[in-house]
């Protein structure tokens, strides 16, 4: 009887302690926080990875011409911690969703004021600023998104 309670009681103990591992997600959070001039910019995302697939086609991840938010698993935010200037208007410090539509030669950043909930609440609303970027091919491979100033 007590080898009965004491297996149940070890199974116990090991279901628990297998419970309480945490995996990495498989978009890991990310956060970059830089002072820009008397400005701190601090962009909150998630990290997706190619994992074989490729950015864009059939298989990919981004859908050209389509608004993505910037990243995995929620909506991507950057927070002014004093208003800027963003390619000649003023944006008010606070906290914005940061939206992007990619394409092959450029993409476009798109800043909303942020609110919680998805993404897809922003993708028929007019953004607070657009700005278009052209791409560069790199020499290299990029498996993660990874953003910075």
């Amino acid at each position: 009887m007590y080898q009965i309670i004491f297996s149940l009681l070890m199974l116990s103990i090991s279901l628990t302690s297998y419970a309480q591992i945490n995996l990495p997600a498989l978009s890991q959070a990310a956060e970059v926080s830089q002072k820009i001039g008397l400005t701190t910019v601090t962009l909150s995302y998630s990290r997706p990875n190619l994992r074989g697939r490729e950015p864009f086609g059939e298989h990919g991840i981004l859908v050209p011409g389509e608004k993505w938010r910037t990243g995995a698993n929620a909506t991507s935010k950057i927070v002014f911690s004093k208003e800027v200037e963003i390619h000649g208007k003023m944006v008010p410090k606070g906290t914005y969703a940061l939206l992007t539509t990619p394409q092959e030669m450029a993409w476009t950043f798109h800043l909303y004021p942020y609110e919680t909930g998805s993404y897809t609440q922003f993708l028929e609303r007019e953004p607070l600023i657009e700005v278009r970027v052209s791409t560069q091919q790199l020499p290299y491979s990029v498996e993660s998104l990874s953003l910075h100033f």
